[in-house]
Formats: C-alpha cells, sequence, structure tokens
C-alpha cells in the first residue's frame, strides 16, 4: 500500500462529510481509531493518529472498497470527530442508566 499523507490538518464537524464518515460502522472507526471524512479525487480521506498504521488503513481499504490517503490529527481532535459522528442522536442508540438497589 502507497502511503502518501498530508501533514496535520485539523477537523472540525462541518469538514466531515456524514455521509462518507458512516462508510465503515462505529464499532470499526471506534476500533482501529480512524474516521473517513471526505471523498477527494477519488480517494477516501481518513483521519488518523499515525499515517504509518498499515494494517488499520488497509482494514479500511479491503472494507470500502476505496483507495486510502491518511490524513494525520491529534488523537482529542479524533475522539471528538468520533463521538460527534457517532452519538446517540445519530445512530438511534440510547443508553440506560441501571439503577442499584436502593433505587428500585
Amino acid at each position: 500500500m502507497d502511503v502518501e499523507s498530508d501533514s496535520y490538518v485539523s477537523v472540525s464537524g462541518n469538514r466531515i462529510d456524514p455521509h462518507v464518515a458512516q462508510v465503515l460502522s462505529a464499532d470499526v472507526v471506534r476500533r482501529l481509531n480512524m474516521l473517513p471524512i471526505k471523498m477527494e479525487d477519488g480517494q477516501l480521506l481518513v483521519a488518523v493518529i499515525s499515517p504509518l498504521d498499515l494494517p488499520g488503513l488497509d482494514e479500511v481499504r479491503l472494507l470500502t472498497g476505496l483507495k486510502v490517503k491518511p490524513v494525520i490529527v491529534t488523537q482529542r481532535e479524533l475522539s471528538h470527530a468520533i463521538n460527534e459522528q457517532f452519538s446517540i442522536r445519530q445512530t438511534g442508540y440510547r443508553r440506560y442508566v441501571v439503577s442499584g438497589p436502593e433505587n428500585v
């Protein structure tokens, strides 16, 4: 796999194409710690912490069938972007608080 990456980029909510972000499931995105952010020149741009995570990038390529181009982001930005893209509102999942015996 030819890995060519731009230098650091900032990912804010308005720079991420929500349809592109959803090409991978939330589970895969969280496990790989990589987020597809947009299509550009026929390539899938993927926000990553390390552009040298070749096994992860290869898995994204295999799952999507697209040429993958990593773009470097900070861990904080990536975590925030993943949480924003796969929030309860977006996925429809809900969290339930389990109350202890004292609240029954």
